[in-house]
Parts: structure tokens; C-alpha cells; sequence
């Protein structure tokens, strides 16, 4: 990923926070007769990334190589916001890139895998028990699919908020996207209040 020195991200706390708010990711692999898509949730844990695809799916094959792409929040800037010209549109985004070799999942560490899953996105909804599911079922659902880890060799992260630009102008971008009716752009001027308050 390009990532001019002003726009790199480095912390690592903020990285993570990214990616577990923006955990629907696409993950990449390389086959024989070009790149491969998958676009699924997931989970940042202490071994690597993991997440599963569809048994069907020969999405990837052990020891891997893949890339998971996690697009932060993102909006179009008009130089119309700007006090001053010339100038040309652009857009600000966040995002993160995950790079790593694929190990499959086997026995027990799948289903702790699928747990940690339903239990990120179940947090509101206490009427879902995944452990409460009958053991032939969860069995025979957990054998329809191919869990895995990703184990990371290199994070790459950037965060392109108009550091380039002056503070008043950047003043005035935060002031137009936290006035817009799209969520996206409401998320994307908290991070850019962030980044101004570091400056």
C-alpha cells in the first residue's frame, strides 16, 4: 500500500481498534490463474487473524500466503469546504492491511474460534446461546466449513485525514462531515478530531 510518511499509521492500539470496527474484511490468496477474493468477518486474537469460509469454498490451501484488507471509514472531500483555491477534490480513509500465511483450523480450535465470532457480534442480542446449540448439530454445522488462522508477518496501516492541509482547512472538513446525514462520514471526522488533537 502507498503510504506517504504524513499519512502513516503506526499506533498499534489504533490499528486494532480499526480493524475490530471494521472486522467485515476481504481477504486475498494468489491461485494459479489469478488473485482469489473472500469477503468475511474477521477477528483480530493474540495468535493472528482468523476467521472461516464455506467447506466448498477452495478458497485457500495450508500454509498460505493472503492479505486481509480492512477499509476503515472513508468520505469524499470537496475543495468547496475550503476558505481558500486552488484546489482539487479528494477523498480521506483509513485503512488497514494484514499480511500472513494461512494455517488451517482443526478439532476443538474450531469451535472456540466460531464462539469468539458469535460473541463479538451477539453482544446485543442475549436471546443467542452458541453454546447452548445441540452438540451433533454444532458438529455437523462445523463440518461444513474451513476454519483458519492467519499468522501475521507484516501490518501496514494509513490513515489519509488532510494532514497535508492546514489546520483551518482540515477544521473545515471535520465541521462538513460531522454535519452529513452519512454515518461513514460521521466516523471518519471523529478520527480526524482524533489526529488534529495530536498535531
Amino acid at each position: 500500500m502507498y503510504t506517504p510518511q504524513a499519512f502513516a499509521l503506526n499506533d498499534e492500539a489504533l490499528i486494532r481498534e480499526i480493524v475490530a470496527e471494521h472486522s467485515f474484511a476481504t481477504l486475498v490468496t494468489q491461485k494459479k490463474n489469478g488473485f482469489e477474493a473472500a469477503h468475511i468477518p474477521l477477528i483480530w486474537e493474540k495468535r493472528g487473524i482468523v476467521g472461516h469460509v464455506a467447506r466448498a469454498n477452495n478458497f485457500f490451501s495450508d500454509g498460505q500466503q493472503a492479505l486481509a484488507i480492512f477499509a476503515g471509514p472513508h468520505a469524499y472531500v470537496s475543495p468547496s469546504w475550503y476558505d481558500s483555491g486552488p484546489a482539487v477534490p479528494t477523498w480521506n480513509y483509513l485503512a488497514v492491511h494484514i499480511s500472513g500465511t494461512l494455517h488451517e483450523e482443526r478439532g476443538e480450535d474450531v469451535g472456540v474460534q466460531l464462539a469468539s465470532l458469535v460473541s463479538k457480534y451477539e453482544q446485543n442480542a442475549a436471546t443467542y446461546n452458541f453454546a447452548a446449540l445441540p452438540a451433533d448439530y454444532s458438529e455437523k454445522m462445523q463440518k461444513g466449513i474451513r476454519a483458519f488462522r492467519l499468522e501475521i508477518t507484516r501490518v501496514e496501516a494509513k490513515a489519509k485525514l488532510s494532514q497535508n492541509h492546514s489546520p483551518e482547512r482540515i477544521h473545515r472538513v471535520i465541521e462538513r462531515l460531522e454535519a452529513s446525514p452519512d454515518q461513514n462520514a460521521r466516523d471518519l471526522a471523529r478520527y480526524m478530531r482524533l489526529f488534529a488533537g495530536r498535531a
